[in-house]
């Protein structure tokens, strides 16, 4: 059986749920013997940026690489390696960014590989109110990616970040905090973004794209487990693999899949994928140059002490374990 955890992230502390759910991956032969399957922990976020998650578990793909996954819905952010560093899960399928500001702290932490990216999924949101990027007072901001993307941002518009007061907030709590009037604008992935325009009257001004910024997503685990449990950590990436194959043979059919499993619009959903180049890859130098950028820019936030050795980023992993 495949198995859905629901976890939430409150003041920096992963708390799991007690609520499972049980689900029948779809397209799996019924002579496949549960028994043989290894188990696997995965730590997911309720957006279409983790459609290949959601499109292995439909599909089938996880038993078809012998791996009995659970998966272990977060609010996104840092929350997913947070659940590695808690307990609660074994791989995050999340950002660079995010992966950077955490494993500085956590040493146990190693990135396998590149699942994708995107240069135009985090998008500048101002609220009703904001005629231009000089307006603005007041920031949302999710740590992570988005925090670094802010930074970015606001320096790309002559604006000393420092100057800009910041509100610590998850997406799924961006909307009301600028409808309320908290926050003068943000930086957020969809469907955050056309959330706060629906609900706040806001507006899309640009992406990160318009700044030169960019994110990879790195599926990330700790090296502890991965020591005896390589078998199953290339399971998850081939089953990851093959539904990247069919999210870029087949968008439509994937973003109505996924949309279903996260309650949206299926139009939502497609812009996502649209948008994020799910090809599968080895590390690179440009990784290796936004790791430097984002350790510094880290640091000097005071969020982390150092940013992570390159023993954590496990550079040939991929090509010699995916097939």
């Amino acid at each position: 059986m495949l198995k859905t955890i629901k976890a939430t992230v409150l003041s920096g502390a992963l708390i799991a749920s007690v609520l499972l759910t049980s689900a029948c991956g779809a397209g799996v032969p019924s002579t496949t013997a549960a028994a043989a399957l290894k188990p696997a922990r995965i730590a997911v976020g309720l957006d279409p940026t983790y459609a290949l998650v959601y499109v292995a578990q439909e599909q089938g793909y996880f038993k078809k690489h012998g791996v009995d996954a659970a998966l272990v819905q977060t609010e996104g952010g840092p929350s997913m390696i947070q659940a590695i560093s808690g307990g609660q899960a074994d791989f995050a399928y999340g950002t660079d960014l995010t992966s950077v500001s955490n494993m500085g702290a956590n040493p146990d932490l190693v990135a396998l590989g590149v699942v994708g990216q995107s240069s135009t999924n985090f998008f500048t949101v101002f609220s009703k109110n904001i005629k231009a990027a000089s307006d603005i007072k007041t920031m949302a901001v999710v740590p992570g990616s988005a925090a670094y993307m802010t930074d970015k941002y606001l320096k790309s518009q002559g604006i000393d970040p420092k100057s800009i007061h910041l509100v610590t907030a998850a997406f799924p709590d961006i909307p009301a905090i600028i409808n309320r009037g908290d926050a003068d604008a943000t930086i957020a992935i969809q469907p955050w973004a056309d959330r706060i325009v629906a609900q706040a009257g806001g507006k899309i001004v640009g992406d990160i794209g318009d700044y030169g910024a960019y994110y990879a997503l790195w599926l990330s685990t700790s090296n502890k487990w991965l020591a005896t449990h390589q078998d199953e950590a290339a399971g998850v990436f081939g089953a990851l693999q093959d539904a990247s194959k069919y999210v870029q043979a087949s968008p439509n059919e994937a973003a109505a899949l996924t949309a279903k499993k996260l309650g949206m619009p299926t139009e939502e959903a497609l812009r996502v994928l649209k948008s994020t180049d799910f090809t599968f890859r080895d590390f690179s130098v440009k990784d290796a140059e936004q790791v430097k950028s984002a350790t510094e820019f880290f640091v000097s936030q005071g969020k982390i002490k150092a940013g992570p050795t390159d023993s954590q980023i496990l550079k040939g992993w991929y090509p010699q374990h995916v097939k």
